[in-house]
């Protein structure tokens, strides 16, 4: 599959938030980095709760690893995929540009409001009932500009 063409779903993996996407992008620059979850929120621009839900999820995809050291609140996290999770070098490369972001933010989107859709229809008890169209699961559409300067090329 082309991941620059239409449907990302199929490469973004775990993912399941747009702020998984900025905090893999971010750690993909910053390979070996000390910092809180605080200051990782101040730099993919999501709440600190979010934040540590998807320094969680990429620990959990064994994509970061996270030192334990209980005599600080900083901690070094190392961005290191095994060479077998080809989606992380296929979202890292869609990632890299304006339109692959958008797309993956998307398939994001879609993957997080399927299971919404799923449970009203459920609830209502109608099959044909739409999605409820929420833009309060997180600041991904601000975020566009604020972390282009994430992906630029060096």
């Amino acid at each position: 599959m082309d991941p620059a063409g239409g449907d990302c779903k199929p490469i973004i993996g775990p993912l399941t938030h747009p702020c998984d996407l900025y905090v893999l992008i971010f750690f993909s620059r910053f390979p070996r980095i000390l910092l809180t979850n605080e200051g990782l929120a101040q730099y993919v621009g999501y709440d600190v709760q979010q934040v540590a839900r998807s320094v969680e999820a990429l620990i959990g995809a064994t994509v970061v690893t996270r030192s334990q050291n209980p005599n600080h609140e900083a901690r070094l996290c190392v961005f290191a995929p095994h060479p077998s999770q080809e989606w992380v070098r296929q979202v890292l490369s869609t990632a890299s540009t304006q339109e692959g972001r958008t797309k993956l933010l998307r398939a994001l989107k879609e993957r997080a409001l399927r299971p919404k859709a799923e449970r009203n229809r459920r609830r209502s008890g109608s099959a044909g009932s739409a999605p409820e169209s929420s833009e309060s699961d997180g600041c991904a559409a601000e975020n566009l500009g604020t972390m282009q300067w994430l992906t630029r090329t060096s």
